[in-house]
């Protein structure tokens, strides 16, 4: 889980050098680990900060997790 958390860090580091900007919001960006809509992988916030992501996806190869993550970020953005 370290390792989950250390590079979703970099991932919000590398987006908010590449746009020079924040998603509105106090504090750290939330990932939330909840049952989604059947079919859902995850849904993040547009333009806010946070991210909910099936509890599938934790246990699906390490990549999906994180290019989840990555996509669902981006909404962040």
């Amino acid at each position: 889980m370290r390792s989950t958390i250390d590079r979703n860090d970099v991932l919000y580091a590398q987006y908010v050098e590449f746009l020079g900007w924040e998603p509105r919001g106090e504090g750290l960006l939330r990932v939330a680990y909840v049952t989604l809509t059947p079919g859902a992988a995850g849904l993040g916030y547009i333009g806010a900060k946070g991210i909910e992501l099936s509890p599938r996806s934790l246990t699906d190869h390490f990549d999906y997790s994180y290019a989840f993550t990555v996509h669902e970020m981006g909404h962040n953005f």
